[in-house]
Order: C-alpha cells, then sequence, then structure tokens
C-alpha cells in the first residue's frame, strides 16, 4: 500500500505527565532462550496504555554507566506497577537482567502515543488483526488482552525465528491456535509462525496474513522489526487502517534530544520530522511521509 498523505491524521505530541521514580523490582527471570521478565511497582506510578514505553535506567542514582536509560514497551501495567519482556541486546540491557527481586531502578513512564481501536466503537468497518515480531509483540500481547477484555475480538499473527525462542509469558494469556485446546476460548486468538516451522506455520506473519487475506477491510496494528513493517506496509490494501510502532534509538524519551526522529506529512504536501518518542512510536501508515520509508522502515535501522 502506498498511504495517501491526504486526510492522515498527523500526530500531535502527547502530554506529559510522567516523572522520574526509583521503582522496586518484583520480578526479573529469564523466560525462553532470549528474553526476560521484568516486573517493576512505584507508588503513584500511572497506568499504561498498549504501546506505551518506558525508561530504564539500570544504574545506581549519580552513576554513569550507562550514560542513557533503556527504552522498553509495556508487555502488562496496571495502577503502580509495569511489565516489560526484553531481549539482551548490550550493556544497558544486560544490567536489567541482572536484576533481582528488592532491587531499584529508575523509571520514567508511560511514554509515547499508544495504539488506537481501544474504545469499542472504534474502526467497528474492519476486523483487527496484530501483527508482531520479536520485541514487538510485547506490546501487541498488552494490547491483544485490552481488547478481548472489552468484548472487541482481533486475530494475532506472532513471529519467531525458532520454537526455543518462544517466551511463556506471551503464551500464558492468549488462545494459540495450535495449543491443543488446552487454552479458554474467551481468550484472544493468536497464531504463531516460526521461520524454520518448529511451531505453528512455517514463515512470517506478514506472508501468513497475506495468505488468508479475505475480502474484508482490515485494522491492522504492527510491531517488529524494520523490514516486516516494510513488508507489512507494502501488503496493505488501500482499504486497511494501519498502525505501525516504530522501534528506534530513544535516548531522551520526550522529544527533546531530537535523535530518533522520522518525516511526516503535514499540510498539503509539506512535511516536518516528528519525534517517535513524543509523537510515536504508533503512527498511522497514512500519515508517514514516503521518505520515511527509506529512513525509519529501512533493514538494519531498528
Amino acid at each position: 500500500m502506498s498511504p495517501d498523505p491526504r486526510g492522515a491524521r498527523t500526530p500531535s505530541p502527547t502530554p506529559l505527565a510522567a516523572v522520574w521514580r526509583r521503582a522496586r523490582v518484583t520480578r526479573c527471570a529469564p523466560d525462553g532462550a532470549l528474553y526476560w521478565d521484568l516486573r517493576v511497582e512505584a507508588e503513584g506510578l500511572p497506568a499504561g496504555t498498549p504501546g506505551q514505553f518506558s525508561l530504564l535506567a539500570p544504574a545506581a542514582p549519580g552513576a554513569w554507566d550507562p550514560l542513557l536509560p533503556r527504552p522498553l514497551s509495556l508487555l502488562d501495567a496496571g495502577a503502580g506497577w509495569q511489565r516489560f519482556l526484553f531481549k539482551v541486546v548490550g550493556r544497558g540491557t544486560a544490567q536489567l537482567a541482572a536484576l533481582r527481586a528488592g532491587d531499584r531502578v529508575g523509571l520514567l513512564g508511560p511514554l509515547g502515543r499508544a495504539f488506537g481501536g481501544l474504545e469499542r466503537d472504534a474502526e467497528a468497518a474492519g476486523e483487527i488483526v496484530l501483527v508482531g515480531g520479536g520485541v514487538g509483540i510485547p506490546p501487541l500481547h498488552f494490547l491483544a488482552r485490552r481488547l478481548s477484555a472489552a468484548g472487541r475480538p482481533c486475530r494475532a499473527l506472532f513471529g519467531f525465528n525458532r520454537e526455543a525462542e518462544i517466551p511463556r509469558a506471551l503464551l500464558a494469556a492468549l488462545d494459540v491456535a495450535d495449543a491443543a485446546g488446552t487454552e479458554p476460548a474467551t481468550r484472544p486468538a493468536a497464531e504463531l509462525c516460526t521461520l524454520d516451522g518448529s511451531a505453528g506455520v512455517r514463515g512470517n506473519p506478514v506472508a501468513r496474513l497475506v495468505e488468508t487475506l479475505g475480502d474484508g477491510p482490515l485494522a491492522i496494528k504492527a510491531c517488529g522489526p524494520a523490514p516486516m513493517l516494510a513488508a507489512l506496509r507494502a501488503a496493505a490494501r488501500a482499504g486497511d487502517a494501519l498502525e505501525l510502532s516504530l522501534e528506534e534509538r530513544m535516548a531522551c524519551g520526550v522529544g527533546v534530544c531530537r535523535g530518533c526522529v522520522v518525516p511526516v506529512v503535514d499540510g498539503a504536501g509539506g512535511w516536518r520530522y516528528a519525534a517517535i518518542c513524543r509523537e510515536g512510536p504508533v503512527f498511522d501508515a497514512a500519515s508517514l511521509a514516503a521518505s520515511a520509508a527509506a529512513i525509519a522502515l529501512e533493514p538494519g535501522h531498528e
């Protein structure tokens, strides 16, 4: 799909209500071959919304290693607590993985623009389909459960490289298509895809979506690696409503440093740079300028 910028909803900055807190770790444990399950709590911490993220600073107050906090998408959240699922990919996330129950961590959040469609009457004309890969799955998992609780059925397509990488935290609250009927039917439905075919359907979630497309319009919400989002943007049809959560390195989390910008449409034929951390990370695909495909969606630019 090549979204028509005319009529696109150009994002506007979300209000800033978050403050830095010293949160207490209540759980930090490995889950599967690649992921860590982290839960924190802090007095006065607002309940987050699917698609939002928080910045976590593993260093003690006054320490400088690592210098910058790490942005993590919410897997779940309520008043006074947040839960994350993350991979260890460097020094900062390695320090987060070393946390234990009772430790303290700096936290700023929840931040950013969330996914739409939580209102009962929103996007009533289209089936809601969630498409996620890797560390892009946690916010969609959160969204699937919120939609289910609100009586909004949705279909989820989640992709991994192989079965050993699939974390238990993502399976616990889903009705997985190949789970032999062990999950209650009231839970959100999900179909797993693995590149090696070791679990679910062989292949990736975008290819699976294309294989199973019907005639009606879809409300597609996606988060994952940049090549997956680019493929999904190309595969979506003109009548589909597509929301993309962009992955990017974020330093300040509030749009001040301008280190995570993406071009968006602005008026008739114009464009401007929007901070992904402040005006995203969730964007209507139609609001992204054509040049965004060469910046935020190019392979290797996660």
